[in-house]
């Protein structure tokens, strides 16, 4: 017999599901507009860091050899979404990282659904339930904590900051 949380579980799962096809799908359609590969695509995630990676790096990431990965930060360079240099401290070394336009093109495509669409979708809701809907979000993000401390790739960045944001603001109405 099913027990009670099982059965929780899967259906937060299903819901979760349904909610991230519709969300796929708008992302999809932006997507879609991009004069971009999938390859090319996947090189702008691997360059998203916070300091420029090597070649050897992005290859890595991708699994793919390094002049394929050269090859394909050379297009992302030509569309003015990459910069290359040389590493400074080791001239037989190339650097890239996103140009300033990558970041943005990045930024808008990689967030889940618009957020005007999501404020939209949340304002139609009452009070109660985005109060409920937010404990239910910040529990996750709690959950995850274990794998968030242990994670040494960036994308979980924003979930590790967003659950110190929530600790943060649980301290301050415990003293208020």
């Amino acid at each position: 017999m099913i027990d009670r949380k099982s059965e929780l579980v899967d259906r937060v799962l299903d819901v979760q599901e349904a909610i991230m096809r519709v969300v796929a799908s708008e992302v999809l359609a932006d997507w879609r507009l991009l004069d971009l590969s999938m390859a090319q695509m996947k090189t702008l995630i691997a360059l998203e860091q916070e300091t420029p990676v090597t070649i050897g790096q992005v290859a890595r990431a991708l699994g793919v050899g390094p002049p394929t990965a050269s090859h394909l930060v050379d297009r992302l360079v030509q569309t003015g979404l990459a910069v290359r240099a040389e590493d400074v401290e080791d001239r037989r070394r190339t650097l890239a990282r996103l140009s300033p336009q990558g970041r943005d093109l990045l930024e808008g495509c990689l967030r889940l659904g618009h957020s005007d669409q999501w404020r939209s979708w949340l304002a139609r809701m009452d009070e109660a339930d985005l109060g409920a809907l937010l404990q239910g979000l910040l529990a996750v993000v709690r959950a995850m904590g274990a794998d968030l401390e242990n994670a040494e790739d960036k994308p979980v960045a924003p979930l590790w900051n967003a659950r110190r944001k929530t600790e943060d603001l649980r301290t301050r109405s415990l003293r208020d």
